[in-house]
C-alpha cells in the first residue's frame, strides 16, 4: 500500500508541475521534474500520508517558484542590453522574414482591414509591413482573411464556424498581437502558439494557425523581444507622435495671422450672406402662399360661422376638418358647396368616407336631424350608403345608442346589426358647448351663447380656447404644405453651399416653423377680427379709420348691410402678411438703421415689393399700413 500511495503522489506532483512549467513557458528537464516530485513524495511518506495538506503546500511551493522564475526572465529581459532603433529599423528586419517578393502593399484594403484593432493608426512610424490576406470565394460580402504586419503589432483575422448560428455559418475571429511588453514565445505541438506578456500572467494561445504563418508570427515575435522593439516600441513611437503633434503646432502657429482673419471674415460673410437668404426665402414663402390660406375663410364658411343661427355647425365642421387633417386622412371640404343633403367633407384615398356634421342641443334631435321627418328615411346617403355622422363629443355614446334603435327598425340600408351602429356615428372634435363658443370672437365683449335654454357667459379664456385655438389651428394646417416647399428649399441650398447637414437641417427646420407660425396667427387674428369688424364697419364713423386693415371697400360700404366677414377676414389677412413680412425692414429703416436703397432691396428679394405695390401702389404707403395695423384693436374695441 506505501508503494501504490508513493506512487500515487509521485504521478501527481509530476503531472501538476509538468504542465504548470508548461503552461508558464518555460523549459526544464524531465528527469529534474521527477527527482523534485520523489523527493516531495517521500517527504510525504515519512510524514504518514497526509496527502493533501502537503499536496496543497507542494503545488504551492511549485507556483511560487514559477512566478519566481517568471519574474527573472522578465528582468533579463528588461536589462538587457539593445541596439537601438527606430520603427524603419524594425520594418526592415520584419521585411527580411516576409515574401520579398509580395506586392505593394494596397493601402485601402489594409485600412478596411485594420479599422478598429488600433494595429495601425495614422501616426507617425505606425504603418504597414507585410499584408497577406484575401476573401473566400464563397462569400458575396467584401471580408478579407489573413495577416497585417505592423511596426505596432499584428492582426490575424480567420473564419470560423458560428456555433450560435443554426447551418453552415461564419464569423470573424479577430486576434489583435501589440510588441509591447510581449516577453516569450513559444511554438507547441500542432501549432499552438503560446506568447507572454509583461503585465498579464495568462498566457496568449493562439490555435488553428497554418504551420508556415504560426512559424511566421512566431519568428516575428521573437525579433521584436530580440531586438528590443517589444520593450521600447511604445516609448519610441510615443516620441514620434509627440514631434508629429508639436511640427502641427508650429505649422499652425506660423500661419499668417491675416490670412486667418480673412478667412473668419469671410466665413462669417457666408453665413451672413446663408440667413439673409433663408430669411428672406422665409419671407417669400409667408407672402406667397396668402392666397391659398385666404382660401381657408370661404373653405372654412367663416360667414356661416360668424353670422348665423347654425354657426357652431360650421365651427363644428371646420374643427372636424383640421383635426382629420392633422391625422393624416387627408380630408376635403365639401360644406361650402352648401348641396342639400350633400356631405360636409371626405376623408381617406382609397376607401373614401362621406361624413355629414351635425350638431344639435341634444342626442336626439342630433340623430332625429338625420332622418326624414316623413318618410324615416336617412337624408344622407352616397351610392346607397349612409354617411357617417359627426356629432358633438359629448353626445356620442347616447347617439350610437339612438343609431342602433334606428338599425333596429330597419331605417340604415344595408344595415341589419345594431351592434355595428358606431361604424355610423363619429365622435366630434367639440361638444355641443365647446361648438356654441367657437362662433365668439376674442375681440367681442360680453360674449353669450344659449344652452339648454339658459343664457351663459362665455369668458375670454374660453374663446381663446375654442374659437382662437380653432383658428389657430386651421392657419397652420392650411399654411403647411407651401412650407414644406421652403423646408426642401432652404435645406437643398444649404447643402450646396457646403453646410453640414446638421447645420442644413436646424435651418430648414426653422424655414418650415416660421411660416407655419407667422401664418397660423395672421389666420387667427383675421378671422377673430372679421366678425369684431363687421361690427364696427356698420358705423360709417369707423370707416375711414378701419380702411388701413381692408383697402377702400370698407369706405364704399361703410353704414350697410353689405360687409362680408369672408372678404374683411381675407383683406385683413393681406395686411398683416405685409406687416409681418415687411414690418421689421420698415421699423429699421424709420429708426435710420437702413437706408431707403436697403429697404427696397430687402423688399425685392423677398418679391415683398410687387405684393405691396398691388395693395397700396408703392412702397411708402406701406409705413401707414404699418401704423393704421399697430392702432387697430384700439379702433375695434
Amino acid at each position: 500500500m506505501e508503494l501504490v500511495g508513493l506512487f500515487i503522489v509521485w504521478m501527481i506532483l509530476y503531472g501538476g508541475y509538468y504542465f504548470l512549467t508548461r503552461y508558464a513557458g518555460l523549459e526544464k528537464k524531465a528527469g529534474i521534474y521527477g527527482s523534485i516530485a520523489i523527493f516531495i513524495a517521500l517527504c510525504i511518506l515519512i510524514a504518514g500520508f497526509e496527502l493533501l495538506i502537503y499536496y496543497i503546500v507542494g503545488i504551492l511551493l511549485i507556483g511560487i517558484f514559477l512566478i519566481g522564475k517568471r519574474n527573472s526572465v522578465i528582468r533579463s529581459w528588461a536589462k538587457r542590453e539593445y541596439d537601438y532603433i527606430t520603427p524603419y529599423d524594425f520594418s526592415d528586419r520584419i521585411s527580411k522574414l516576409t515574401n520579398p517578393n509580395e506586392e505593394a502593399i494596397p493601402y485601402n484594403r489594409v485600412r478596411h482591414f485594420s479599422a478598429e484593432s488600433g494595429i495601425l493608426t495614422e501616426d507617425e512610424g505606425v504603418f504597414a509591413i507585410s499584408y497577406d490576406a484575401h476573401p473566400h470565394d464563397d462569400e458575396v460580402a467584401f471580408i478579407e482573411y489573413g495577416i497585417l504586419v505592423t511596426t505596432k503589432g499584428i492582426l490575424i483575422k480567420n473564419r470560423v464556424k458560428d456555433e450560435a448560428a443554426e447551418g453552415k455559418q461564419y464569423k470573424v475571429e479577430e486576434i489583435a498581437i501589440p510588441y509591447q511588453d510581449v516577453f516569450f514565445v513559444k511554438l507547441n505541438r500542432d501549432n499552438v502558439i503560446m506568447i507572454l506578456r509583461k503585465g498579464k500572467l495568462l498566457p496568449t494561445i493562439i490555435k488553428g494557425e497554418s504551420e508556415a504563418r504560426a512559424k511566421l508570427i512566431v519568428n516575428i515575435l521573437k525579433e521584436a523581444i530580440n531586438s528590443g522593439w517589444s520593450l521600447n516600441c511604445s516609448r519610441e513611437l510615443g516620441k514620434l507622435k509627440e514631434a508629429q503633434d508639436n511640427a502641427i503646432v508650429e505649422e499652425l502657429a506660423d500661419l499668417d495671422r491675416k490670412e486667418q482673419i480673412a478667412q473668419a471674415e469671410a466665413t462669417a460673410k457666408i453665413n451672413e450672406q446663408a440667413a439673409a437668404f433663408d430669411d428672406a426665402s422665409t419671407k417669400a414663402v409667408t407672402l406667397g402662399m396668402q392666397a391659398d390660406v385666404a382660401k381657408g375663410f370661404k373653405l372654412n364658411q367663416i360667414n356661416d360661422r360668424f353670422g348665423g343661427a347654425q354657426g357652431h355647425g360650421h365651427a363644428a365642421e371646420q374643427a372636424g376638418q383640421v383635426k382629420d387633417f392633422w391625422l393624416g386622412k387627408n380630408p376635403v371640404a365639401l360644406g361650402g358647396t352648401h348641396e342639400k343633403h350633400g356631405a360636409d367633407r371626405v376623408i381617406g384615398i382609397i376607401n373614401k368616407k362621406y361624413i355629414q356634421t351635425k350638431f344639435y342641443a341634444s342626442p336626439s334631435k342630433t340623430i332625429g336631424a338625420v332622418f326624414s321627418s316623413e318618410t324615416g328615411q336617412p337624408l344622407y346617403m352616397n351610392k346607397g350608403k349612409m354617411m357617417i355622422i359627426e356629432v358633438p363629443k359629448d353626445q356620442h355614446s347616447k347617439c350610437v345608442k339612438l343609431m342602433a334603435q334606428k338599425i333596429s327598425e330597419g331605417k340604415v340600408p344595408g344595415e341589419t346589426n345594431p351592434a355595428n351602429a358606431a361604424n355610423y356615428v363619429k365622435k366630434g372634435a367639440l361638444t355641443y358647448k365647446q361648438s356654441q363658443i367657437a362662433t365668439k370672437s376674442i375681440f367681442e365683449r360680453n360674449s353669450t351663447i344659449q344652452l339648454n335654454g339658459q343664457t351663459v357667459e362665455v369668458g375670454f379664456g374660453k374663446k381663446l380656447l375654442y374659437s382662437a385655438g380653432l383658428d389657430f389651428a386651421t392657419g397652420a394646417a392650411l399654411a403647411l404644405p407651401g412650407s414644406l416647399v421652403s423646408f426642401v428649399w432652404v435645406y437643398a441650398n444649404s447643402v450646396w453651399q457646403g453646410t453640414d447637414s446638421d447645420e442644413a437641417l436646424n435651418r430648414a427646420t426653422k424655414a418650415i416653423v416660421k411660416p407655419i407660425l407667422t401664418s397660423a396667427v395672421m389666420y387667427t387674428v383675421a378671422s377673430q377680427f372679421s366678425k369684431s369688424l363687421k361690427a364696427a364697419a356698420g358705423n360709417t364713423n369707423n370707416a375711414t379709420a378701419l380702411t388701413v386693415a381692408t383697402g377702400n371697400m370698407i369706405k364704399k360700404v361703410a353704414g350697410t348691410s353689405k360687409i362680408d366677414t369672408e372678404i374683411i377676414a381675407s383683406k385683413t389677412l393681406g395686411t398683416l402678411a405685409v406687416v409681418a413680412t415687411v414690418g421689421p425692414d420698415v421699423t429699421r429703416f424709420l429708426v435710420g438703421r437702413i437706408s431707403p436703397q436697403q429697404l427696397t432691396k430687402n423688399l425685392a428679394s423677398t418679391g415683398a415689393g410687387m405684393v405691396v405695390g398691388g395693395w397700396l401702389g408703392s412702397v411708402v404707403p406701406v409705413v401707414g399700413t404699418a401704423v393704421g395695423a399697430a392702432v387697430l384693436p384700439s379702433v375695434v374695441l
